[in-house]
């Protein structure tokens, strides 16, 4: 909250360039998977809506467990069927990876140990 203005300040979203492949991915395996991907379609509508003055990520609670493969790397729970939303944060930027199952999102954060927020965006 900047005291000054009394607003609430937002970070930065962004998204991988491969981000949005990964939503339709899980949209179309259908079920729960589209559930799932319809709450990263909500998340996504909360960004980009200017007049949404809240944290897009509220009511999503971070998995479990870190993550060691990635630095800075938090892992959301979509709540279906161990759907997760990676991102990548620092400081006030927040950059959106993947989403995808939980065995999706495995594969993911193995083929891109190492990655940085630097090198994620597309």
């Amino acid at each position: 909250m900047n005291i000054k203005t009394n607003k609430m300040i937002l970070p930065t979203y962004k998204r991988s360039a491969n981000f949005m492949t990964s939503v339709q991915s899980l949209y179309h395996k259908g079920g729960l998977y589209q559930k799932a991907a319809e709450k990263v379609q909500a998340i996504i509508g909360r960004i980009s809506d200017p007049e949404i003055r809240m944290d897009p990520l509220h009511g999503f609670n971070p998995t479990h467990h870190g993550e060691k493969r990635i630095k800075k790397c938090i892992k959301y729970d979509l709540g279906f069927s161990g759907c997760r939303l990676i991102t990548i944060q620092d400081q006030r930027v927040i950059s959106l990876q993947f989403a995808g199952s939980h065995d999706d999102c495995d594969n993911w954060l193995n083929k891109n140990r190492g990655q940085t927020l630097i090198g994620s965006e597309g």
